[in-house]
């Protein structure tokens, strides 16, 4: 019996990390893991392969994907849950510069991934590590794109 793969790429949405962020502040979002919509019960089995961070300010960034969402794995009642499943952090150095952009890039990954709450999510937080705060709106625009690959 083959296995076959299947290559996919979890988007942010418009409007997932438009917030400002002051420094060490968060913002957090559900990304579906099929692209356009939430699909409850959907596939939650993954791997995470690579990790691009596309932003308007070259700051410092700490990505940081969980098993359940946030507020559900932070919570004083699931402290075993309170870890992140993985982590990455980008430096100002890290970044390419593509016009008025700027493109971080964690790459060569096999991180499993499993939605715990079954709903086909990445839950991931995107935190603001910079001395400087990030702007809101168009300013401080942030898009992330996770390659992920999955079982067919």
């Amino acid at each position: 019996m083959y296995v076959s793969e299947s290559i996919n790429f979890v988007h942010s949405r418009p409007g997932d990390f438009d917030a400002s962020l002051i420094t060490l502040a968060s913002t957090y979002a559900d990304l579906p893991i099929a692209r356009g919509h939430q699909t409850p019960g959907g596939p939650h089995h993954i791997f995470i392969n690579s990790v691009r961070l596309l932003t308007a300010q070259n700051l410092k960034w700490r990505v940081e994907v969980y098993a359940k969402s946030l507020p559900v794995a932070t919570a004083p009642t699931s402290p075993e849950s309170w870890a992140p499943l993985f982590t990455t952090s980008f430096l100002q150095s890290d970044a390419t510069a593509y016009g008025t952009l700027f493109a971080y890039y964690t790459h060569g990954l096999k991180v499993p991934y499993e939605d715990m709450q079954g709903r086909g999510e990445l839950h991931v937080n995107l935190l603001n590590a910079d001395g400087t705060s990030k702007s809101a709106g168009s300013a401080g625009y942030a898009h992330l794109l996770f390659g992920t690959i999955s079982a067919t």
